[in-house]
């Protein structure tokens, strides 16, 4: 009995561990697609649910928002006509996730349009049994036209 106990505890534990990473990971993805279609939308209600009080923008321009400039900025003059991920990558790290990805931009911002291909991490943190979008960096950005 000591011996087959001891073999669940050692061969069980990494696949609980591996199913809960599945599923913050589908959260997480989830997360993305749904800010992505929220800033599109403007869809401020889904976006408050998504970022943190505490969150940071730091935007390829080099410009920071937090969340509340940064919702101002998308009400006046900022209008994001497709989001599109081609990439995103997740790292789980107990209550810290990190998603790295690939977002294709369709804008107009300040009546000029244009398309670009942003590179960006994100992080979020597990708070009150929830995910939370606490920070995001555009470290690369490259105009397409």
């Amino acid at each position: 009995m000591r011996t087959f106990l001891v073999m669940f505890v050692l061969v069980g534990w990494p696949v609980g561990v591996t199913i809960a990473q599945n599923s913050d990971e589908a959260v997480l993805r989830s997360l993305e697609w749904a800010q992505a279609n929220a800033v599109v939308e403007m869809d401020f209600d889904v976006l408050e649910e998504i970022y943190a009080d505490d969150f940071i923008f730091t935007h390829g321009t080099g410009e920071v928002h937090d969340k509340t400039r940064w919702f101002d900025a998308l009400s006046s003059g900022r209008d994001y006509l497709s989001r599109e991920h081609e990439m995103i990558e997740i790292e789980l790290h107990g209550d810290l996730g990190i998603v790295y990805g690939v977002l294709l931009v369709h804008a107009k911002i300040n009546g000029v349009e244009g398309q670009f291909r942003a590179r960006y991490v994100r992080v979020y943190k597990q708070r009150e049994g929830r995910w939370l979008l606490v920070s995001h960096r555009t470290v690369d950005q490259s105009k397409i036209s």
